[in-house]
């Protein structure tokens, strides 16, 4: 994996591997768009998603890229 910034709007600081932002950035974030991108991430991460139809993968994939852009979206508005 490489190294990418934080999303954040104007952070130069560097994301661990795995990481979505840097940590002042993602515990400044509301405790409700954190739990959504853990949660949608957590199902992608999953067995059950990996078993699941084709449909309901790109569903739950879509899920999570809106949880990360509704991330993304609070600290660049």
């Amino acid at each position: 994996m490489t190294k990418r910034t934080c999303p954040a709007a104007g952070c130069i600081s560097w994301t661990a591997p795995g990481k979505f932002m840097c940590r002042p950035h993602w515990f400044g974030l509301p405790k409700p768009l954190r739990d959504e991108v853990w949660r949608t991430w957590r199902i992608i991460e999953s067995a059950t998603h990996r078993r699941a139809e084709p449909e309901q993968r790109l569903a739950d994939i879509r899920a999570y890229r809106a949880a990360c852009a509704a991330a993304e979206a609070w600290w660049n508005d």
